[in-house]
């Protein structure tokens, strides 16, 4: 919790930074955005967070006595840099997102000005199955990567047998006398 406190507290400091108020005018819940957005940016809850982290080691310090402070303050750091590093990625995976959003907005305006020419329904109608098979092909690959690096590597043991490749002309003992 105190290393959650802590990384929202920077990244509402970075988001008052870019002055992301002037872009959520006019947006619903706007305003409670940024009243959280201040909140959060203040410098006492930017301390909130290590204050607590220190707190709790004290108090382990205290429990397990002082011998046992060097490797709790190792794990410590190490899950703090850990947290920081995935909520990160964790950001910048959600950024893909958001780039099809973007490409979808961007391509929906162009089809829509293709209204105005000669014949401009049809080649609307055209350029909508192009976006949408843009898309589809978008989608498809941004799962294929969810599902074959962040789920599968969750499973990946290095166990196994070494792959050969089967050659022609060659028998299961020849290879195995050349293995050994």
């Amino acid at each position: 919790m105190p290393v959650l406190i802590t990384y929202l507290a920077v990244g509402a400091y970075l988001l008052r930074y870019i002055d992301v108020e002037v872009y959520l005018r006019g947006r619903l819940l706007a305003e409670q955005a940024a009243y959280a957005l201040h909140a959060l940016a203040d410098p006492y809850i930017a301390a909130a967070g290590p204050i607590w982290l220190a707190a709790g080691l004290t108090a382990l310090a205290s429990k397990y006595g002082a011998s046992h402070l060097r490797e709790i303050g190792g794990e410590v750091v190490l899950s703090i840099i850990e947290a920081f590093i995935a909520a990160t990625a964790n950001i910048l995976s959600f950024a893909r997102l958001a780039i099809i959003y973007i490409a979808h907005g961007i391509f929906t305006s162009a089809a829509l000005s293709l209204l105005a020419l000669p014949g401009g329904v049809a080649l609307y109608f055209l350029a909508q199955l192009l976006i949408a098979g843009f898309e589809g092909f978008l989608t498809a690959i941004q799962s294929l990567r969810l599902i074959y690096y962040e789920t599968l590597s969750k499973f990946y043991r290095g166990s196994g047998r070494l792959f050969e490749p089967f050659r022609l002309g060659e028998s299961a003992d020849m290879r195995r006398e050349s293995a050994s």
